[in-house]
């Protein structure tokens, strides 16, 4: 794999006109009673004390992304972002957003809290923290493509090769590589170098600690399932082959959710070197939350159906509400706080914001992407 390091990466300068628009909308500090149709995991993130970032759209002047900083929502911008991610640590309320289809405006900006800067003109398709920087995924600039960091000052190119998929594992980048003949698979990046970890290439990946993260395989054979690389060492976990997995947050557990096993299908959570089956329902899907505790939404069981909290052992499980949400996510404290979007219940529609023990409306609007 080629570390093409030297070469120029341009961001170019900022527009006036386009620094004038985007500034304008954060000077406007509209504020809205949020809503929107398709859900998406990109839709909204979770930012430090208890702030939130989403997008919404199909709500003509209301269209945009918005801020919510506890107490009420703020227009961030009329754009609306590909991609966003959190930035600079949990209570900075920074986070990055990828915009595309604005002409010069189009590319990668950092909000800082209080204000937009741009830092590439190019449009990323993907970005994961890498430590305290950021690495990004260009596949539309030619000779430019590959995977970049960012250090808050400058880029510098990693690879001219484009992922599928990339994670951070505690000091290291892990990149699934499928478009590259014999030299596909997964890679990391530590101490300024690639090394090959395995020719197969996995489904999805999750980041357990330093240096350790799990793989789905499905298209192996007598290999399929999930695989733990450890250090230099990869470990079978199971034969079978999630339809999801998760890392609940603050711990190196993976919950995963197993649909094709008669008797053995339902949620199970991998810790040490076991697994125990904490239920044989099947989620919709699951977010992690805080404290070792993750989330998942059931609509096929009844009276049973609603959003419902792992406790974090054994089967023990907590149901937060009847309702079923179409979205979640958590915020960045290490905490229970997440909001989840609910659609089909009338009124009380909307984004709603649970905080450990009780619900709170924070938005009529419905955010999706």
């Amino acid at each position: 794999m080629r570390n093409l390091s030297k070469f120029p990466f341009y961001v170019l300068g900022l527009s006036f006109l386009i620094l004038l628009s985007i500034s304008a909308d954060v000077s406007k500090a509209e504020t809205a009673q949020p809503l929107i149709d398709t859900p998406s995991v990109e839709s909204m993130i979770g930012l430090g004390n208890g702030h939130l970032v989403a997008v919404f759209r199909n709500f003509d002047s209301g269209n945009g992304l918005y801020k919510y900083d506890g107490s009420g929502w703020t227009k961030l911008t009329d754009w609306m972002p590909v991609r966003m991610m959190a930035y600079g640590g949990s209570q900075s309320g920074s986070f990055l957003a990828s915009f595309d289809s604005y002409g010069a405006g189009s590319g990668v900006w950092k909000y800082n809290g209080a204000s937009w800067a741009k830092i590439s003109d190019w449009v990323a398709e993907d970005m994961v923290s890498f430590g305290a920087e950021l690495a990004a995924k260009f596949s539309r600039y030619g000779s430019g493509n590959g995977i970049w960091k960012y250090d808050g000052t400058s880029w510098k190119r990693l690879t001219d090769w484009a992922p599928e998929e990339m994670v951070y594992a505690g000091g290291s980048l892990i990149a699934n590589f499928t478009a590259y003949g014999s030299e596909s698979g997964v890679w990391m990046y530590a101490d300024s170098s690639w090394r090959k970890l395995t020719d197969w290439t996995p489904d999805s990946m999750v980041a357990l600690s330093a240096d350790v993260f799990a793989a789905k395989f499905s298209h192996f054979g007598v290999g399929n399932g999930v695989w733990k690389y450890s250090g230099s060492v990869w470990t079978k976990l199971i034969d079978w082959v999630p339809d999801e997995m998760i890392v609940p947050f603050g711990t190196s557990q993976i919950a995963a959710k197993f649909s094709q096993y008669g008797s053995g299908n339902g949620v199970w959570v991998h810790e040490g070197s076991s697994w125990t089956k904490t239920t044989d329902w099947m989620p919709d899907f699951m977010r992690t939350t805080g404290n070792g505790y993750f989330i998942a939404s059931f609509s096929r069981y009844g009276s049973g159906n609603g959003l419902w909290r792992y406790n974090g052992s054994g089967s023990s499980w907590t149901k937060l509400t009847d309702w079923t949400p179409i979205a979640a996510t958590k915020f960045l404290e290490s905490s229970n706080l997440f909001a989840a979007s609910f659609v089909d219940y009338g009124a009380e529609s909307g984004l709603w914001r649970y905080n450990g023990s009780s619900w709170g409306k924070i938005s009529d609007w419905i955010p999706a992407k």
